[in-house]
């Protein structure tokens, strides 16, 4: 595909640039928007609980927690890693992941992000 380097694009130039390269379900997950806007929320909730805290990928010993959905009974959990994982927005704490996820406020979000 060639690039224009010296042409102003639009976000919809490029969606059917990369349309006509046959990656339709590329663009489908890139421009659903109410998922983005809901991992860039989920991502500002973390920060409000994280504070200042930000991961050591160096230390493999220190746990970073994690949302995840079980698909097999429509249910959240928190599981965490000592490595980086793409996809995964950390928590310092495991209580502070729970609480969101018991956050009524927050359902939509997590369902959101998760579920659609």
């Amino acid at each position: 595909m060639e690039k224009k380097y010296n042409k102003i694009l639009t976000y919809e130039d490029v969606l059917k640039a990369l349309n006509k390269k046959s990656l339709g379900y590329f663009i489908t997950y890139i421009s659903n928007k109410n998922k983005l806007l809901a991992i860039s929320e989920l991502m500002t909730i973390a920060n409000y609980y994280n504070g200042d805290w930000k991961p050591d990928w160096n230390n493999a010993s220190e746990y970073k927690y994690h949302i995840m959905h079980n698909s097999n009974d429509d249910t959240y959990a928190v599981d965490y890693n000592g490595r980086y994982t793409l996809n995964n927005i950390y928590f310092k704490n495991r209580e502070d992941a729970i609480s969101v996820i018991n956050n009524p406020n927050f359902k939509d979000i997590l369902n959101t992000i998760y579920k659609n």
